[in-house]
């Protein structure tokens, strides 16, 4: 992410813009609500909370004076949110959504797709992408 002939100094700096911008809530890239909302764009969609504690705390007052959005038509999906244990994608899964997404769009797309051949062609190529895992 930095340069290799950075300076100590340089990526202290370079660390604490990232701080800033992308973990200060009310503030920075992804907090800075009151500028989204200035440039029109959508502030309280319903979103994954990415703080904890105060910090959540803040970033959910600062959005919610900022909204510009029905927050109350997302608040089912905030509340449930809430209750969900996050986990980390599984290695390989972006090359296994691929090989579904042919799938599918071929079961939407087709009157006369074969689903049960193209199931068993996504299962042989999946089973590739596993075992090479």
């Amino acid at each position: 992410m930095f340069g290799k002939n950075a300076s100590p100094a340089q990526i202290r700096a370079g660390l604490k813009w990232l701080d800033h911008m992308f973990l200060t809530p009310g503030d920075g890239f992804l907090g800075d609500y009151a500028r989204a909302k200035r440039a029109d764009a959508p502030v309280g969609l319903p979103e994954p909370r990415l703080f904890t504690g105060a910090a959540d705390a803040r970033d959910q007052q600062v959005k919610k004076a900022n909204a510009n959005v029905p927050v109350e038509n997302y608040q089912a999906f905030l509340d449930g949110n809430q209750t969900l244990r996050m986990k980390i994608e599984p290695p390989n899964s972006q090359q296994i959504y691929s090989v579904l997404d042919g799938v599918v769009s071929a079961v939407l797309t087709k009157k006369d797709a074969d689903i049960d051949r193209l199931l068993k062609d996504a299962s042989g190529k999946i089973d590739g992408i596993l075992a090479r895992s």
